[in-house]
């Protein structure tokens, strides 16, 4: 402190504020120095073997699935984060491989049964699933797009079908006018012929059955089939409802080797596929319903939906049908001195995919376990 004139004394300049300055305030005693605050470190302990293993973990989990359609690659990670995050690392690395040797092969097969095998480091024409196109009208680049998005087709919409449909259409009629233009000095058979060949080869290539392919290995093709084949080929309709059914029978194929049609779970088929047929069989007769049958002589109208309800169309009518005929056959045969009898064959238990207790059976498939 200092001595005013008035006898008053000054207050003692405050210090510093910590860290903008160093403290330079004389102190009247030792004690009454700040002193440095005591550091904590709450940065948690990491343990880098652990941390290390946890990412190389994580990352074979990423490179394992990866591959695998995007549903079925939800599911499973779905499930092996729960199994790590309830019972740890090790109980979910066992499951992984649990995973890979039972699921995967199966589903493995199903996707090369239905995708098109391309290596997709070579895009040319010396890939043997091109070998078949000729090069001079192709645009390869572009087919190996088409062939990427078409191996996709279980993960994708309606949307991103009828798409896909509509630029092979389109990719089709470019291929044919290009072996239009080279033929076109040619007569109208030959002409037929070298178009329907080349669209052909495009159609099988997508694993669709040419119109009239039947007629043409045999060598019976006459031009007014060959051109209501192009003319069908060419179509982006034709290509929609083909690749629609195809992406259907894909999926539902993949839900039966990931185990959703079994016992305990759907016996016949997915829940997707229910889902799928039930959402259709309203919306078709949401449409009837708004429809009426007019006699053209008297004009009067009926409802289409009661009438359809009143046919066979009608399941609870379709069955107690199909027990009549069953109770009409039983009857003959009884007259006739024959018992009737109803069965049904089933395989043995070996050959069935899972167990009663939900479980894959080991029995069913000659698919190795991978090392």
């Amino acid at each position: 402190m200092t001595t005013a004139t008035n006898g008053r004394r000054a207050p003692t300049p405050p210090p510093p504020y910590p860290g903008s300055a160093p403290d330079a305030t004389r102190y009247d005693y030792e004690w009454q120095k700040p002193k440095t605050a005591i550091f904590i470190d709450k940065t948690p302990v990491v343990d880098l073997a652990e941390l290390g293993q946890e990412q190389e973990f994580l990352a074979w989990v990423k490179r394992t699935l990866s591959p695998l359609p995007r549903f079925i690659r939800l599911r499973l990670t779905s499930r092996i984060d729960s199994i790590y995050t309830m019972k740890g690392r090790h109980i979910a690395r066992l499951s992984l491989r649990d995973i890979i040797r039972r699921d995967l092969p199966h589903i493995s097969m199903v996707n090369e049964q239905y995708a098109i095998a391309v290596k997709y480091d070579t895009i040319s024409q010396n890939n043997n699933v091109f070998s078949e196109l000729n090069p001079l009208h192709h645009t390869f680049n572009t087919l190996h797009g088409l062939v990427e998005r078409f191996n996709r087709l279980p993960d994708f919409t309606p949307e991103d079908v009828e798409l896909l449909a509509q630029d092979v259409a389109i990719y089709m009629r470019a291929v044919l006018s290009e072996v239009n233009e080279t033929v076109s000095a040619l007569d109208d058979r030959q002409c037929a012929k070298y178009l329907y060949t080349e669209a052909a080869n495009l159609a099988r290539l997508f694993f669709l059955a040419p119109p009239s392919w039947g007629k043409y290995c045999r060598g019976k093709l006459f031009i007014d089939d060959a051109a209501s084949g192009i003319s069908k080929m060419l179509d982006e309709g034709y290509w929609h409802r083909n690749l629609k059914k195809y992406a259907m029978r894909w999926r539902e194929h993949l839900h039966i080797a990931f185990g959703d049609v079994k016992r305990g779970a759907a016996p016949y088929c997915s829940k997707h596929h229910v889902e799928k047929w039930d959402a259709r069989r309203k919306r078709s007769r949401a449409i009837m319903a708004r429809l009426e049958l007019e006699d053209q002589d008297t004009k009067e109208r009926i409802s289409l939906i009661e009438q359809i309800d009143k046919s066979i169309s009608n399941p609870a009518l379709r069955r107690v049908e199909l027990m009549t005929r069953i109770g009409g056959f039983e009857k003959v045969a009884n007259d006739s001195g024959f018992s009737g009898q109803f069965f049904t064959l089933t395989a043995p238990s070996k050959y069935h995919a899972y167990t009663m207790f939900g479980h894959r059976n080991t029995l069913s498939g000659t698919v190795p376990a991978p090392e």
